[in-house]
């Protein structure tokens, strides 16, 4: 939940959106309702697997914060100091999602490079994964370690009526992680591009994933 959009309607839309989350049974991270919150980790066990999520934004459009604690904001000493304490916590698997980029622009922006060269050596980080720019952007090895820069959309009312048609596509990204007493690894990453069909908006895949 952190976006450039998650104060858009200042703390009660973060409390409110938190609040429909939790009815729903989705688990979410990134904006909080008070301090306790933002300090928690959400770790979830996947096949026996003690995953981390942490997620950030690198802006909020220029909006004030309701309070510093509100939304984690990109930064790479603070995602290293949240990454070292999910280990602390029991993660074997750390995984950090962006919300970062330009709109529209297919190449990663030089924030999402120099912020990416700056955690890809961290051994604490097993993946980076990022959204943001609308359109789909490049998986690349960076510093020895794989890093989705843009998912594209996954569902949207945008189309070439407003916006670059790109703006249709999208891929879900299947990360392939190895975890042993030594630590884990991101190995590879598969994905399946999608399209939103207009104007029922059903996401359809476009391919089998691929390697």
């Amino acid at each position: 939940t952190a976006s450039n959009h998650s104060v858009g309607q200042g703390r009660s839309g973060i409390d409110q959106t938190g609040l429909a989350l939790g009815r729903a049974g989705v688990l979410h991270t990134g904006s909080f309702s008070s301090s306790a919150a933002q300090n928690r980790t959400l770790i979830v066990t996947v096949k026996g697997v003690r995953v981390a999520f942490l997620a950030y934004t690198e802006m909020t459009n220029g909006i004030p914060l309701p309070h510093p604690w509100s939304v984690n904001i990109a930064n790479v000493a603070a995602v290293r100091r949240a990454a070292r304490v999910a280990r602390r916590r029991g993660a074997q698997v750390v995984i950090v999602n962006f919300h970062w980029g330009t709109e529209f622009q297919a190449q990663p922006s030089a924030f999402q490079l120099n912020t990416a060269q700056a955690l890809a050596g961290d051994p604490d980080i097993t993946a980076i994964v990022g959204q943001h720019a609308h359109v789909v952007q490049p998986i690349r090895r960076v510093g020895g370690k794989l890093v989705v820069f843009g998912e594209g959309q996954l569902l949207s009312n945008q189309s070439a009526a407003c916006c670059p048609i790109q703006t249709e596509d999208g891929m879900l990204v299947f990360l392939h992680i190895t975890v042993n007493r030594q630590g884990s690894k991101l190995v590879s990453i598969g994905y399946m591009p999608t399209w939103d069909r207009h104007p029922d908006y059903t996401v359809l895949p476009l391919s089998d994933a691929l390697r």
